[in-house]
């Protein structure tokens, strides 16, 4: 497969930037607005006027953490010519489900490689987003430019999300795995799309790692980070105050997560339970990534996400299961690998065992100049 459509934006305000993207994503936004109603109706038996309901709790939570955001979240709304609910409720619906103690389990993969455990001393990090078979025709790249006062970002995301995965022209990239604690409850605090929004205008690790410890948060979650000097770190999240947090440092120059805590925490993993080959792929990763340290390289990243180790069709790259109904499945949407040394994102939509990956650099050759 080719790359997922790319948006690009050159935009300093927040709303305008927004409503720029929601003109250039309407049909993939109107596709996962149809998704999430099916999904919710399947999952929930809630129409979607009835989520987007849900989705007002928010409003005032994003406002207070980060007007700019919301605005973002506004201006893609009107560019896409759909409700300012709609987009809100596709970026808290995480939080959503959690409330209505009704969540499909999600999967995702994620890896680092510091510059000791790679062949040429690059920073690697990158991931597998399992999710929906749907979402292959939802997937997008936002390239964006947002002026002078802070970074620009490359994320891919499903359309009307304000961000996922990604990097930024400070050197700054991002993964992400989603966790289940028994404090998920959905209640108003800052949602987890919000944080990731946040973390893509950063410029330094440290200004990341503020951010993920001083708000209080709705859901669990885990942000794998690292930043073109080298430095990576994971830092697992539950609802809750900042405090509630707990970090993985790089064993032999890597790091491996998935869908459960690797870290001691004073509750039961529920994400272990309900995805249960959790455990199973993150312990595949890592014996891989430190086995293959200091000779770690894009190609060779990408073998170990072709993985389906002995938990086909549930292993790094995920395929969908044919014995269940078709909203209940999931797949490896796409695979991603960033040389942060290079800013340069490499991406595979669809499983990565069938396709090979593309390279992208950013349409603004310019962007990483005087932030980095």
């Amino acid at each position: 497969m080719a790359l997922p459509p790319i948006i690009t934006v050159d935009e300093a305000d927040p709303y305008e930037r927004g409503r720029s993207i929601g003109q250039q994503a309407k049909t993939y936004i109107d596709r996962s607005l149809d998704l999430y109603a099916r999904i919710f109706h399947h999952y929930a038996l809630l129409d979607w006027p009835e989520v987007v309901e849900h989705a007002q709790d928010f409003r005032g939570v994003i406002k207070d953490y980060s007007p700019d955001i919301l605005a973002e979240i506004d201006g893609i709304a009107d560019g896409a010519g759909v409700g300012r609910g709609d987009i809100l409720a596709l970026n808290v619906r995480s939080e959503i489900m959690f409330g209505l103690k009704v969540d499909p389990a999600g999967e995702c993969t994620s890896f680092f490689a510091g510059p000791s455990s790679t062949f040429d001393g690059h920073v690697l990090l990158g991931q597998n987003w399992d999710w929906k078979p749907d979402c292959l025709d939802t997937t997008i790249v936002m390239d964006i430019r947002q002026g002078p006062d802070a970074p620009a970002y490359i994320t891919i995301v499903e359309a009307g999300l304000v961000a996922k995965t990604g990097f930024n022209s400070a050197g700054i990239g991002l993964t992400t795995n989603t966790l289940i604690s028994p404090e998920d409850k959905g209640k108003p605090a800052v949602p987890y799309h919000v944080f990731l929004r946040a973390v893509l205008n950063c410029t330094s690790l440290d200004q990341v790692e503020k951010i993920l410890t001083s708000s209080c948060r709705s859901a669990s979650a885990n942000y794998l980070v690292a930043s073109s000097s080298g430095r990576g770190f994971s830092v697992e999240t539950w609802p809750g105050s900042g405090s509630n947090v707990a970090h993985v440092t790089p064993s032999k120059g890597v790091i491996g997560h998935s869908n459960c805590f690797v870290c001691d925490v004073p509750f039961d993993d529920i994400g272990a339970i309900e995805i249960p080959d959790g455990p199973a792929r993150v312990k595949e990763l890592k014996a891989a990534l430190e086995e293959a340290s200091g000779s770690i390289t894009v190609a060779a990243l990408h073998r170990i996400s072709q993985s389906h180790g002995d938990l086909f069709p549930n292993g790094i790259c995920r395929h969908p299961d044919e014995t269940q109904e078709p909203i209940t499945r999931l797949a490896t949407i796409t695979s991603s690998i960033y040389d942060l040394t290079t800013l340069t994102a490499y991406i595979c939509l669809g499983t990565p065992c069938r396709h090979d990956l593309a390279e992208y650099r950013s349409s603004f050759p310019e962007w990483a100049e005087g932030t980095r």
